[in-house]
């Protein structure tokens, strides 16, 4: 079992909080989407800017992560595929 403030390391080398892999897929997803439009709509200030790449960069790693995940688990379910 982690504990919250533990860091973990993907494999990407991105390291996350272990507080922010309790997300679903669905959530980090959405959450990474929301990051995206935040940026891109160019309201947020250069702090806040930089702040919403580093998370966004961390949630892409583990959405990332929880993809791969899947597809192992699914080429271990038909390993004719």
């Amino acid at each position: 079992m982690t504990e919250k403030n533990e860091i973990l390391d993907t494999n990407d080398g991105v390291r996350i909080r272990a507080a922010d892999t309790n997300l679903s897929f669905e959530d980090a997803y959405k959450q990474l989407a929301d990051l995206v439009k935040k940026m891109e709509s160019g309201a947020l200030p250069l702090a806040d800017s930089v702040a919403a790449y580093e998370q966004a960069v961390k949630l892409k790693a583990y959405c990332e992560q929880m993809l791969k995940a899947a597809e192992m688990k699914i080429e271990q379910l038909n390993p004719s595929a």
